[in-house]
């Protein structure tokens, strides 16, 4: 703007300055020469008169429109300063963007960082799923050495039925001496066909049996081993079969307790509480007739019982986890108290034998209330 008024002067550029100063020497010359009678020079003074009125009047727009173009030339300069103002602004918006983008590659890093370590998560968490296989298949090794287990027991239970045909076998050969001791022989058949008579029942037969002793003496039928060792081996072999039968039982009981919850998700999978085990059980009763059918009336434990036990063990109420757990630990203590360790409180092996290894015969019930 500085320069631009410097090439004006009075209002006009030099080009147009020039040519009103021509202008104006023209017009004294004339009025010089106005004295002199020239033939010609008056109508061309006023020609030239009448052009400078015209140049005046083409200085004058001249001028307005310096004025102008000064004018727009002030907006330009401020234009200028606009933006001038406006790139400051977009540095300092791109000095804003470079740390963002710091900032965004800083966040790009620590999300690389996270996805590795959520990849070795997954490492950990499939190699927790690997164990969790051989776990399972090592409990699928030991329910097949469980089962097999069984199977022995029960050949080992059909040896035990082989030896008291065995014996009932001599015992019928015994029977056929005499009238007097088929009498005697009787009371032994009761005594080994049902493997629950007890050593005082064969004590007071002994008695029976010596009286008969004379007779056998004298019948001279070649028999070499007396009747007393007989009845001592008789006796053995009784204490070992109860030893036996009462293992078994105890073992086919805890088999029971253990395998109750085969098919629960199956039988309430419509129910929450089966699909979901942390959910509440909305209807104890149920589940404690449930658990009854499959184990209570099998151990002759009272379901009543079972269901105070629970209420008692979680106030806050039961859920499937829950139940899982009160039954294998109600079931434990119940068979702790059918079989005993020497020293503990519950029912003795001549219980058992008296009720012919039939809990339904006990003369004492368990019940958790009382434990």
């Amino acid at each position: 703007g500085a320069a631009r008024g410097a090439g004006l002067m009075l209002g006009m550029t030099k080009p147009a300055l020039g040519i009103a100063t021509l202008l104006l020497l023209g017009a004294g010359g004339a009025a010089a020469f106005g004295w002199f009678q020239i033939p010609g020079l008056s109508s061309q003074i006023k020609e030239l008169e009448a052009q400078v009125a015209m140049l005046s009047v083409e200085i004058d727009r001249l001028s307005a429109e310096n004025d102008r173009y000064e004018s727009l030339n002030n907006e330009l300069n401020q234009t200028v300063e606009e933006f001038r103002d406006l790139n400051q602004d977009l540095n300092s918006t791109v000095a804003e963007l470079e740390v963002i983008t710091s900032d965004l590659n800083s966040t790009q890093l620590s999300l690389v960082e996270r996805v590795e370590e959520l990849v070795a998560e997954n490492k950990r968490y499939e190699s927790l799923n690997q164990e969790l296989n051989t776990t399972a298949t090592r409990l699928a090794q030991e329910v097949d050495f469980f089962e097999s287990a069984l199977t022995r027991l029960i050949l080992e239970n059909g040896a035990l039925a082989n030896l008291t045909e065995s014996l009932q076998i001599v015992t019928n050969e015994l029977g056929n001496i005499t009238s007097a001791q088929n009498e005697t022989l009787s009371g032994l058949y009761t005594v080994l066909s049902g493997l629950t008579a007890e050593n005082d029942r064969l004590e007071s037969l002994n008695q029976d049996l010596v009286t008969v002793v004379s007779f056998l003496n004298e019948t001279s039928l070649g028999l070499d081993n007396s009747l007393q060792q007989i009845t001592g081996f008789l006796a053995e072999q009784i204490t070992a079969n109860r030893v036996l039968v009462s293992e078994s039982l105890e073992n086919t009981y805890r088999q029971r307790a253990q395998a109750w919850d085969c098919d629960y998700r199956d039988f309430f999978r419509e129910q929450s509480f089966g699909s979901d085990y942390s959910v509440l059980i909305s209807d104890l009763s149920s589940v404690v007739d449930y658990v009854d059918q499959r184990v209570l009336s099998e151990l002759c434990l009272d379901k009543t019982d079972f269901e105070e036990y629970l209420l008692r063990e979680y106030p806050q109420g039961v859920n499937s986890f829950r139940l899982i757990r009160g039954v294998g630990d109600y079931t434990t203590t119940a068979l702790d108290f059918y079989f005993p360790e020497a020293g503990e409180a519950g029912i003795s092996p001549e219980q058992w034998a008296e009720a012919s290894y039939d809990c339904q015969n006990l003369p004492t019930r368990f019940a958790a209330a009382q434990r």
